[in-house]
């Protein structure tokens, strides 16, 4: 038996269109549906969850005064009566079979944790492929990317997945304790995710199941402060910590021209750019770095002189988020170069032209 378990923390409207689309799905009609209402004091949402409750009989409603995202899920399970954990945020809409492909991954014994393929409903661009590390730092592996790019689409482990929509036997849970009380709606599923690859368990990314993340919908309306929670996990596990960024990089040089060399300008903040370079294969001909540019959107005209829309060598531009290219896309179709790449800080490694096109 499945147990799908919702905490929600979102507004009405989120979570109206969330079990609209989320109860037509055949494979929630066969599971356990547990929802809590984390601290809710909106009555109209609390009225509306409870019409669920009574409409449908697969749905089990607790309420909670406010305890955060994994206490609020740790009370849930416990209230559960399924072998099988899915858990889902109310910003995520499947795509039909999403559900299925997860759990044949689980019941077959590919996973012991397993996500699939989150994408931003806005752009239909990557939101989350599962996590990477690079040198003091964590992300959303290949936010941005094209969701029909070749390394989107290869299915594979990672180190840590994220929970907005990720599934695992209920035994797996709380072999490892469940989610750690300590945090408070930032880092308990992916640390339990961390937890789990870091035994030589299996949690896999899995890109033939689709999904889409309207990211953050429902803890935008509220102010955390995560400071001390994202000290907490490295302080705790930074030692374990393997940097895999420059390995995802690398996976992606098979049709990099490696003969050339690139003239290199680093619009990111991150510190660590000329030891990632340094484990490629490409050939840096001179590398600037003007680490003052917005990490946000860019606008070229105002930041290169002239020289460099007419420069007749290879361009590489490293930037926060290969998304942000397609705001220069005037300024690339003078340019016309097809050799000039882009590298961000999410792992991601395209050709330029061929991204934006």
């Amino acid at each position: 038996m499945v147990s799908f378990i919702i905490s929600i923390d979102t507004s009405f409207a989120m979570s109206n269109n969330f079990f609209s689309l989320f109860l037509s799905e055949d494979f929630v009609k066969e599971s356990e549906i547990v929802v809590i209402l984390d601290g809710i004091s909106n009555i109209k949402l609390v009225h509306y969850i409870e019409e669920l409750e009574n409409e449908n009989n697969n749905i089990r409603l607790i309420k909670s005064e406010k305890v955060g995202y994994g206490r609020a899920n740790n009370i849930a399970v416990k209230h559960s009566l399924g072998e099988y954990l899915f858990f889902i945020n109310c910003d995520v809409f499947v795509e039909n079979g999403c559900f299925e492909k997860m759990f044949d991954a689980l019941k077959n014994g590919k996973a012991d944790c397993v996500q699939p393929l989150l994408i931003y409903p806005q752009s239909n661009l990557v939101q989350c492929a599962g996590a990477f590390f690079g040198s003091y730092y964590k992300d959303h592996l290949f936010d941005g990317n094209k969701i029909d790019a070749p390394i989107v689409q290869q299915e594979g482990k990672r180190q840590a997945l994220t929970s907005a929509l990720y599934a695992m036997k209920k035994s797996t849970f709380w072999e490892f304790g469940g989610f750690d009380e300590f945090y408070y709606n930032k880092l308990e599923g992916f640390e339990l995710s961390y937890k789990i690859s870091l035994s030589g368990k299996t949690c896999l990314y899995l890109p033939s199941a689709r999904a889409w993340h309207s990211r953050g919908g429902g803890r935008k309306q509220y102010s955390f402060d995560f400071r001390q929670q994202e000290a907490y996990f490295w302080s705790r596990f930074g030692d374990t910590v393997k940097e895999d960024f420059s390995f995802y990089i690398n996976m992606q040089m098979s049709n990099i021209n490696y003969t050339q060399p690139y003239y290199t300008i680093i619009l990111n903040q991150l510190r660590t750019w000329k030891d990632v370079l340094s484990k490629t294969h490409l050939q840096i001909q001179e590398l600037i770095e003007m680490p003052w540019i917005s990490p946000g959107t860019f606008n070229l005209w105002d930041i290169f002189p002239n020289e460099l829309l007419t420069y007749n060598g290879n361009l590489l531009l490293i930037v926060e988020n290969i998304r942000y290219l397609k705001d220069n896309l005037y300024w690339f179709s003078l340019r016309n170069n097809p050799y000039d790449l882009a590298i961000d800080r999410y792992a991601n490694a395209v050709n330029i032209m061929d991204y934006i096109s």
